[in-house]
């Protein structure tokens, strides 16, 4: 070791050089997550209080609507799609992968739910469904089930009620997550127009999902209607 005034060895300086490198790219991954955070489409006020955990889930997901989109399956139905059907519908649209995994929904989502469109984004529905009803979904979007199709092509769609987390109280009110309570939904839907999509390719199905499902129906499932999920 130099004993000059000021000198240091050579680990602090292989340190102090560590330090620097990763001060460097913690900066290069801020800049790049923050322009991939305003490249979502989706207000600019928004897009800058989302987390790096965030901006991932929700780029997956709309990478993945782009790819349906481009592939001509869902095309012309997102064409007729503005905010004036949005606000005629009682309920709102939902598009899940075969794995569950909820790839859109419509803005107005929070109206029965209390939940934001940004919230749920990129989660697994099973995430919010109550347990009793996993199975029936599972069901629904298997490739057995999802398409409904009869005999000369012709599509027939299909309707269920399960039960959802619901944030929103008696009066309206947003609660916690974890003071959810359960809401039961009517959905339908079915898979989009086209062939059989091949080998790697996502089979989505497109729910609109809606209120109106007796409270009787609801009590009488296995399991509810709870207080609020754990």
């Amino acid at each position: 070791m130099d004993g000059r005034p000021g000198a240091r060895s050579t680990p602090e300086l292989r340190k102090e050089r560590s330090r620097d490198a990763a001060r460097c790219r913690r900066s290069r991954e801020t800049e790049v997550f923050y322009q991939l955070a305003h490249t979502l489409p989706f207000a600019r006020g928004v897009s800058a209080h989302l987390d790096k955990a965030s901006i991932m889930r929700l780029t997956i997901a709309y990478l993945r609507v782009h790819r349906l989109l481009a592939a001509g399956a869902w095309a012309a139905a997102a064409e007729g799609v503005d905010g004036c059907y949005l606000k005629a519908l009682s309920g709102f649209l939902m598009v899940l992968s075969e794995g569950g995994d909820m790839i859109f929904l419509s803005e107005n989502v929070n109206r029965l739910l209390g939940l934001s469109q940004l919230e749920l984004i990129g989660h697994s529905v099973f995430d919010f469904v109550h347990p009793c009803d996993h199975e029936e979904l599972q069901d629904v979007l298997s490739p057995h089930q999802g398409g409904g199709r009869r005999r000369g092509g012709e599509r027939s769609g299909r309707s269920f009620a399960l039960r959802m987390k619901s944030t929103l109280s008696g009066r309206g009110r947003c609660l916690n997550l974890k003071a959810a309570s359960w809401k039961g939904l009517l959905l339908s839907g079915e898979e989009p127009p086209g062939a059989t999509p091949a080998l790697g390719q996502e089979r989505p199905h497109a729910l609109l999902t809606s209120p109106g499902v007796p409270q009787k129906e609801i009590e009488g499932r296995p399991g509810g209607p709870p207080p609020g999920p754990n």
